[in-house]
């Protein structure tokens, strides 16, 4: 019975002030390590709110960064995509430009075998011309009435026209010269002057041999051979 008559708390043997001195110590002993315990949980809930609320920062900072990155990959997108439609667009154009190119070169074989047949049959027609320039009389008037009418044949059999200018001068233009561009004009400018003399002005484009054949046609008054001789150069130039 650890209980005196009076009440008091004893253990056999151990006085009863004893008994409550070492509950009091071992009280304090447990009251200091449970200050201790809560203290150092305090401080660990205090260091996982503080790492808490910086997560929570450098997430809200990612985030927002994030954002931005999307705008600025959403409005380079949307540029990318025009940029993106305008090379299409000049893509088609290119290969649309590059099948009719290839069209034509297609057609060009023939278009020259038909130009060669033409040339063929009215040869006869263009040796008469030619022959009706080369026994005139020489004179300026008669030879302004030959290059005029021969014009027509030209025009007709080799694809070459012609544009009356200032002071009787014509302007030559051919095309069917260049197989690359079969519609180029290849053009010059001839004249008779008041000596009775040819003279070719405006050649385009040029070429070396233009003054001797003009010095030629004025020797041989051939112009039929003259042209003919223009457009072997031309050819020459770009075949």
């Amino acid at each position: 019975d650890i209980l005196k008559s009076g009440g008091e708390p004893r253990m056999e043997g151990v006085p009863s002030h004893q008994i409550v001195s070492n509950l009091q110590s071992e009280l304090a002993d447990v009251q200091s390590k449970l200050n201790a315990w809560s203290l150092a949980k305090e401080k660990e809930l205090q260091n996982l709110k503080s790492s808490h609320t910086a997560f929570l920062d450098s997430h809200n900072e990612l985030t927002q960064q994030l954002k931005g990155r999307e705008k600025q990959v959403k409005i380079r997108g949307e540029k990318n995509s025009e940029e993106v439609s305008k090379i299409t667009e000049e893509i088609q154009k290119v290969q649309s430009e590059n099948e009719e190119r290839q069209e034509a070169l297609k057609r060009l074989p023939r278009e020259l075998a038909e130009l060669d047949q033409r040339l063929a049959q009215e040869k006869d027609h263009v040796a008469m011309a030619s022959r009706q320039l080369e026994s005139t009389d020489q004179s300026s008037q008669h030879k302004q009435e030959v290059l005029g009418s021969g014009t027509e044949l030209y025009e007709k059999y080799l694809g070459i026209t012609f544009e009356r200018q200032v002071k009787g001068a014509l302007l030559l233009k051919m095309v069917n010269v260049d197989p690359s561009n079969p519609r180029r004009h290849f053009t010059f400018t001839i004249s008779l002057e008041d000596n009775e003399q040819y003279t070719v002005s405006d050649c385009m484009p040029p070429f070396e041999r233009l003054p001797e054949m003009v010095r030629e046609l004025n020797a041989t008054n051939s112009l039929t051979s003259f042209v003919r001789g223009v457009r072997r150069e031309w050819r020459k130039m770009v075949c």
